[in-house]
């Protein structure tokens, strides 16, 4: 097999973090960036904040992540599909209010772990998105 097809079998997602500026709501989105389709089994989430100089990831608990249901999983993505999910509101003003960041781990059928992703900002009025910065 040739890297070119080893390249173009493999499974890819991308994970963005969208803020949409005028209702102030933060969204996840995995994208399938693939060509072949990706199970999606499950999702983590924490919350990093800096307390006097140490820096602690606080666990989300399952059912306070989303503000839909939270037992969606697993979820097949087939080539450009997207999932987008809203983070209930707690989240929400933990990243607006308090300034903490948003960890986020997406977990796959095929054991891998993916963690970067990357900040827009929605203008929904133009309907455009602009890229922030980039986290992992």
């Amino acid at each position: 097999m040739k890297v070119s097809e080893i390249r173009r079998e493999k499974r890819k997602i991308e994970i963005m973090l969208i803020l949409e500026e005028f209702t102030s709501k933060y969204k996840i989105a995995i994208v399938n960036i693939a060509k072949r389709p990706i199970t999606i089994c499950d999702i983590s989430l924490g919350l990093k904040s800096k307390t006097d100089g140490f820096v602690m990831v606080d666990p989300v608990p399952r059912g306070a992540m989303f503000q839909e249901v939270n037992e969606i999983f697993p979820v097949v993505l087939t080539d450009g599909e997207k999932l987008e999910l809203y983070l209930s509101y707690p989240i929400n003003e933990a990243i607006i209010e308090r300034n903490e960041e948003l960890v986020i781990t997406v977990f796959d059928a095929e054991s891998n772990e993916i963690s970067e992703y990357k900040l827009f900002y929605y203008n929904d009025k133009y309907g455009f998105y602009t890229e922030k910065k980039a986290s992992t």
